[in-house]
């Protein structure tokens, strides 16, 4: 996937999981978040600074398109950040 973007919606447990994984890949990743207490727990444990604000604020703020896209919340928000995502 080189020359790939990924976006990781959502900074919880699950996300810190993925960067484990993507943190030392060639694969260019994105974390997106709400919350600026998530985001700070995510930078703390992970390193990388994710974006704030939600998936929609990053969408109408971001030129770029993913390639790939990992929908990393909780059951409940699941649905509605995939829907964005499309």
């Amino acid at each position: 996937m080189k020359n790939k973007e990924v976006w990781v919606v959502g900074v919880g447990p699950m996300a810190l999981e993925y960067a484990k994984i993507l943190k030392d890949s060639e694969i260019s990743v994105k974390f997106i978040g709400r919350g600026e207490k998530s985001a700070e727990i995510f930078k703390s444990e992970t390193g990388i600074t994710p974006h704030t604000g939600g998936l929609e604020n990053f969408i109408h703020k971001s030129k770029e398109i993913p390639s790939h896209a990992i929908v990393a919340v909780g059951v409940s928000e699941l649905a509605e950040q995939t829907l964005i995502l499309l």
